[in-house]
């Protein structure tokens, strides 16, 4: 049964699709900081996740009292409950879900930090490069906190610092907690047109392991663009969400 959001997803690659027939001029910037290998410098640009990917869904290795969660919130929502807490309450789904997500992709490299911005997501995401340790006081965060390096062409990002708002595994399998930790592994293929981001979780919580999610995102024409996607609580524009 697809989510919310997957059932919007494809409104959205329809709508993306349908601006680059059509021809509209959107410049974005291709950022080129220097001595970095050319493959790298392509994650500037707009990103669709490739579809494939939701038919090999991964089993979390989930402790006892983790998966009795789950399979009470599947009853649930099987039973024509509507608990999901993006559609209910507005609530930002955060990451790991923004990776996860139908919903396009845009990514900014920029001096010192990429930025990761998602059609779904009011809060933007920002990676800041080569910084040893997390700003302090910081509050946990939907997003956490990602700290990123280059190894050679892969950009590998770790995140911690999420916030224990919401359910644990509100985006399918991808935990989120405040005991949870992620590493990336960002790269491109050889002809820049296919973004691999390897997702590896942690949380001693509700797993009694790590775990890995692989998405991979097309590149999508540069004359793309991101459609505004308010929250609304109950989306009474869309009756599948209700």
């Amino acid at each position: 049964m697809k989510s919310h959001f997957q059932k919007r997803g494809s409104a959205a690659l329809r709508g993306i699709l349908a601006i680059a027939l059509a021809g509209m001029p959107v410049t974005i910037a291709q950022a080129q900081p220097a001595g970095k290998p050319s493959t790298v410098t392509g994650l500037t640009g707009m990103w669709f996740l490739e579809q494939d990917d939701f038919e090999t869904p991964v089993e979390p290795p989930y402790r006892p009292e983790a998966r009795a969660m789950v399979e009470e919130r599947e009853a649930q929502e099987n039973a024509g409950k509507v608990i999901d807490d993006e559609t209910r309450a507005c609530e930002p789904i955060g990451l790991p879900g923004i990776m996860l997500s139908e919903f396009p992709l845009e990514i900014l490299e920029t001096p010192g930090r990429i930025t990761i911005i998602s059609e779904m997501s009011p809060l933007v995401r920002t990676v800041y490069l080569n910084r040893k340790k997390a700003t302090e006081g910081l509050p946990p965060m939907y997003n956490g906190y990602s700290m990123g390096h280059w190894e050679g062409e892969t950009l590998v990002i770790e995140t911690d610092n999420f916030n224990d708002t919401g359910f644990p595994f509100r985006f399918g399998n991808a935990v989120h907690s405040a005991t949870t930790t992620m590493t990336e592994r960002i790269s491109l293929s050889e002809d820049g047109q296919m973004l691999v981001d390897e997702m590896t979780l942690r949380d001693p919580r509700y797993l009694t392991d790590s775990y890995k999610i692989v998405r991979h995102y097309k590149r999508l024409p540069e004359d793309s663009e991101l459609w505004e996607s308010p929250c609304m609580v109950g989306w009474k524009d869309d009756p599948t969400a209700l």
